[in-house]
């Protein structure tokens, strides 16, 4: 495979953001991609102004807990029928 900027030259990696192939001199090991200004077509992740990393963590502990909740009780309703339709009642 050759690089996306050289032609005939072998392509050793291969961007993070937007998938060329590149050869070592293209390759900016810092951005973990193309150099700056080679026509990267993907922008590097850069968070949201007023951004505060975990703000909505406790909303997704409780889905999960609820979630498994959910599935305890599906379980056992499904033993608990199990148990109901195939005891013999004589």
């Amino acid at each position: 495979m050759d690089c996306k900027h050289h032609a005939g030259t072998a392509a050793v990696r291969q961007c993070r953001h937007c998938g060329a192939f590149l050869c070592e001199s293209c390759y900016d090991a810092e951005r973990g991609g193309c150099h700056a200004g080679s026509g990267c077509t993907a922008v590097p992740y850069a968070p949201k102004e007023g951004y505060i990393p975990g703000k909505n963590m406790w909303i997704k502990t409780l889905v999960s807990i609820l979630a498994i909740i959910g599935a305890i009780t599906v379980l056992l309703l499904a033993l608990c029928a199990g148990i109901i339709f195939t005891s013999n009642f004589s």
